[in-house]
C-alpha cells in the first residue's frame, strides 16, 4: 500500500545501500557513450531501498518523490530538487539524478548530502554522497590542459584583466568543443604539399599505371628458344639468352654438382728412366725422351726435375714437346750448388717460352725429349752428375671418370658394347667364398707402387694379379684408367692395356696409378688336389685356350691361373708338360721362365693359345693361417733373406708349406716394413725388375733373371 511518513517510511540507504549508490553513480557515468572530447555528463544513477516501518520491503508501485541535494547534513535550504516517480519492485528502485532538472556545476560545487521525501510525509533522513558523484565536477577541467592550475580568481586584479583580452575564450570554447582545424586562424596549407586528387586516384584504384617511375617487371610466358639458355635478367624485364653451353655447367663441373663424389679431371704423370747420368763437356748433352698417351684435354702441366751435379751453374736444360722445333728453356746455370729439385711450370717458372700458351685445353699426347749439357767441365769423359724427370698434366678426361665413394647399382652394369654384364666380379668388400671369381676387395685413387701395395695389404688383400685385373675390367669397373698389378703391371709392349689400362713399358714405381685389391682366398672345392704342397684345381695340358678362356675357366671354380712359382712345382711333378698361361700373362723374359711356363713367348699376347691351371693357396678365409704370421697385413709363411737361393728353391720351399712365392706388392710391403732386407729377391712372377723399376719390391734383382741367379725370397698366402 502506498507509504505516508507517520506510517514509517524509510528510505533505505544504510552502509550497503551507500555503497550501491557510490557504484551506481560510476556505473552510471561509464555507461554512457560520449566522443572523447565531450562534456562529462551532468546526471548520475543513484539506487536505494524503501521499507515499511516494520522493517519489511514497500509493496510494489509508484512513488511520487522529492529528492534535494544539501550543503549540510542538517537544516539548510537545498542546492537543487527535482520531483520524480519511483517504479518500486521488491522495495528497490533506481532514479538518475538530474533526469529531472539539471543539476548546475556550481551545485556540484557545494553539494554534500542527498534527501528523499515520499509523497507529503516529511523528507527522510539526509544521506552523505559519496566521491563517485564528485566525478561529474570534472567537467570543469576540460577545458584546462594543465596540472597544479591556479585560478584566475587568485591572481592579481590587474593579470585578471590581461588574461580577459589575450584569451578569447568563446573560440577557445568551439576549438575543445569540435577539435577541428576549421575553428582554427591560419590552419595549415595541406594542399600546397600534398596533390590530394592525384593521392586519391592511386588509393582508389591500387594500380602501378597510376604512377611515374614504376619498376621494371620480368617478362613472364617467354622462353630463350631452341638451343638457348637464359643467362639473366635485361633492364627491360626481358630475358637475356646465350647459346646452350654458355653460363651453364663447364665441363669439369661434374665434381661440383656430385658433392665432390664423382670426378672427370686426373692428375696423370709419365716417367722418364731412372738417375741418368750427365757426361761432362759432352756437347749435345744426354737426351731422355717418353711417350704421353692420349689420356685428355690438359688443364695444368708441369714438368718435376731433379738434378745432381759437381757443379749447378754448368748445367742447361731444355724440354722439347711433340712436333717442336724450338725447345723450352727450363735451366741455365741459375744458382750455385750441387741439386736442382723443382716442379718448373708450376711452383718454378720456366725460363723461356710458354707451355701454358701452348698446351692448355690441347692434348698433350706424343713424344717429349729432355736434354741436359754440363758445359764447363774440361775433363771429357767424366760424369758427376744424374738426373730424373716426369711430365704431369692435370687432365679433362673424355674417356674415364673417377668415383670416390661405394658404388651402388641397382640393376645391372652394362659395357659399351651393349652386352650384359654378369656378377664376375664383386665391387664391395665381399665374403671369402664370393662366387665367380676374383673378389675385389676395394679401389682407390691413384697411387704410387708402394702405396697401393701397402693399401691393399692393410685390408688383408692384395694387387689384383694380370688375370684378376683383366676379369675385372672387362666389366668396365674401372673403365679406361690405367691400373697396378701386383707383378708390376708391365705392358709388354702394349700387349696388356686389357689388364692394366696402358700403363707402358718399365714404368717408375712412383707413377701414380689406381690401386685395385683382391682377396686370394678359395674355399674348399670338388676334386681338388695337392701336388707337392701346391693346391691345384684344375690342369689343362693342351695349347689350345686364349687368355680370357683361360681365366674364365679358373674363375667359375674362385679361383686364378696358377704364377710362375707354382707352375714350376707342377711340371717338376709331371703334372703341367704343355705351355701355359700363368696370373702374370707369361712374359718369358728370353725364356729365362722355361721351367715354369715352358716356352712361352717374350712379350705374349692375349690372343695367343697355351694351356693353363688353376692354383690356390691353402687360405679359405680371410684370416692368416696359424701358424703364419701377418706383416703389415700380409701373411707371412717364412723369409728367407739371405741372397742365396734358386728361383727353383723359393718355389718347392714356399710350396712345402702351402704358401707361395710372395708377389712384388706383398715384397715391397715387407721391405717397407724391415722383414723383408736382402739385397734382392724372388717374386711369383719370377722377378724382371724392368730396368730396375721394380725395386721397391725385389731389390737389386737384375731384368730377365734366371732360374740360377741367387737371391733371398719369402712365402705368402
Amino acid at each position: 500500500m502506498p507509504f505516508s511518513a507517520p506510517c514509517g517510511a524509510r528510505f533505505g540507504l544504510g552502509l550497503a545501500s551507500q555503497s550501491l549508490i557510490a557504484l551506481s553513480l560510476a556505473v552510471g557515468l561509464l555507461s554512457i557513450s560520449v566522443p572523447a572530447t565531450a562534456a562529462i555528463p551532468s546526471f548520475a544513477l543513484v539506487e536505494g531501498t524503501l521499507a515499511t516501518s516494520g522493517g519489511g520491503p514497500a509493496a510494489d508501485g509508484n512513488y511520487s518523490v522529492k529528492i534535494s541535494l544539501y550543503k549540510d547534513a542538517v537544516g539548510g535550504a537545498p542546492l537543487w530538487s527535482e520531483q520524480a516517480t519511483l517504479d518500486v519492485k521488491n522495495g528497490q528502485f533506481q532514479h538518475s539524478l538530474g533526469s529531472a532538472a539539471q543539476i548546475a556545476q556550481s551545485v556540484l560545487q557545494q553539494a554534500a548530502h542527498i534527501g528523499l521525501a515520499v509523497a507529503s510525509d516529511p523528507e527522510l533522513p539526509r544521506k552523505p554522497l559519496h566521491s563517485v558523484l564528485y566525478a561529474a565536477r570534472a567537467a570543469f577541467a576540460e577545458s584546462v590542459i594543465c596540472s597544479g592550475c591556479i585560478a584566475v580568481g587568485s591572481l592579481d586584479p590587474a593579470i585578471q584583466s590581461d588574461l580577459k583580452n589575450a584569451v578569447k575564450s568563446n573560440e577557445l570554447a568551439d576549438v575543445a568543443k569540435s577539435g577541428a582545424y576549421a575553428d582554427l586562424l591560419g590552419a595549415p596549407n595541406v594542399a600546397g604539399f600534398v596533390k590530394a586528387s592525384d593521392l586519391k586516384k592511386v588509393a582508389t584504384t591500387g594500380s602501378f599505371a597510376d604512377l611515374t617511375d614504376v619498376p621494371v617487371a620480368v617478362k613472364v610466358n617467354t622462353a630463350c628458344g631452341t638451343n638457348l639458355v637464359v643467362k639473366g635478367i635485361k633492364a627491360d624485364g626481358s630475358l637475356d639468352c646465350a647459346a646452350g653451353g654458355a653460363g651453364s655447367l663447364p665441363p669439369d663441373g661434374i665434381d661440383d654438382v656430385s658433392n665432390g663424389i664423382i670426378w672427370n679431371t686426373f692428375s696423370d704423370t709419365v716417367s722418364g728412366k731412372k738417375d741418368i747420368p750427365i757426361p761432362d763437356f759432352a756437347g749435345p748433352g744426354v737426351t731422355d725422351t717418353l711417350d704421353f698417351p692420349d689420356i685428355g684435354s690438359c688443364q695444368k702441366i708441369w714438368l718435376v726435375l731433379d738434378v745432381a751435379n759437381s757443379d749447378m751453374t754448368s748445367i742447361k736444360v731444355e724440354l722439347y714437346g711433340p712436333n717442336m722445333s724450338s725447345p723450352y728453356v727450363i735451366y741455365n746455370g741459375g744458382k750455385g750448388g750441387n741439386t736442382l729439385v723443382g716442379k718448373f711450370n708450376d711452383d718454378t717458372p720456366i725460363l723461356t717460352g710458354d707451355m701454358n700458351k701452348d698446351w692448355l685445353g690441347k692434348n698433350i699426347k706424343g713424344l717429349w725429349s729432355i736434354t741436359v749439357r754440363d758445359l764447363n767441365d774440361n775433363t771429357p769423359q767424366n760424369i758427376d752428375g744424374k738426373f730424373n724427370w716426369t711430365m704431369s698434366i692435370l687432365t679433362l678426361s673424355n674417356k674415364k671418370i673417377q668415383i670416390k665413394g661405394d658404388l651402388i647399382v641397382d640393376g645391372k652394369i652394362t659395357s659399351g658394347s651393349g652386352s650384359s654384364i654378369e656378377s664376375i666380379v664383386d665391387f664391395n668388400l665381399c665374403t671369402p667364398a664370393i662366387k665367380g671369381g676374383p673378389c675385389v676387395a676395394s679401389f682407390t685413387g691413384a697411387k704410387t707402387f708402394l702405396e697401393a701395395a701397402k693399401f691393399c695389404a692393410s685390408i688383408k688383400a692384395d694387387l689384383c694379379t694380370d688375370s684378376q685385373s683383366f676379369a675385372a675390367r672387362r666389366q668396365s669397373i674401372w673403365a679406361m684408367q690405367p691400373n697396378w698389378t701386383n707383378s708390376f703391371a708391365d705392358n709388354d709392349g702394349g700387349q696388356w692395356s686389357i689388364n692394366n689400362g696402358g700403363t707402358g713399358d718399365n714404368h717408375s714405381d712412383t707413377t701414380f696409378y689406381v690401386s685395385p685389391c683382391c682377396y686370394n682366398i678359395t674355399p674348399t672345392q670338388p676334386g681338388e688336389q695337392q701336388v707337392a704342397g701346391v693346391r691345384v684345381l684344375k690342369v689343362n695340358n693342351s695349347a689350345d685356350k686364349t687368355w680370357a678362356e683361360a681365366i674364365d675357366a679358373c674363375l667359375a671354380l674362385q679361383s686364378d691361373l696358377c704364377d710362375k712359382g707354382q707352375y714350376y712345382v707342377l711340371r717338376s711333378q709331371g703334372i703341367v708338360t704343355a705351355t701355359m698361361w700363368a696370373s702374370d700373362h707369361s712374359d718369358n723374359d728370353g725364356n729365362v721362365a722355361s721351367s715354369a711356363i715352358g716356352n712361352t713367348s717374350d712379350d705374349t699376347s692375349p690372343g695367343e693359345k697355351y694351356g693353363y691351371a688353376c692354383c690356390a693357396t691353402n687360405r679359405t678365409t680371410n684370416t692368416c693361417p696359424a701358424p703364419n704370421t701377418e706383416v703389415s697385413g700380409v701373411c707371412v709363411a717364412k723369409v728367407f733373406n739371405s741372397n742365396s737361393f734358386a728361383f727353383t728353391t723359393a718355389a718347392a720351399s714356399c710350396a712345402s708349406m702351402g704358401a707361395r712365392i710372395c708377389s712384388i706388392s706383398q715384397s715391397a710391403v715387407l721391405r717397407a716394413a724391415g722383414t723383408l732386407s736382402c739385397p734382392g729377391n724372388w717374386s711369383g712372377s719370377h722377378s724382371d725388375n724392368d730396368g730396375n723399376q721394380a725395386s721397391v719390391g725385389i731389390g737389386n734383382a737384375s731384368d730377365n733373371p734366371p732360374d740360377s741367379q741367387a737371391l733371398g725370397y719369402a712365402c705368402c698366402f
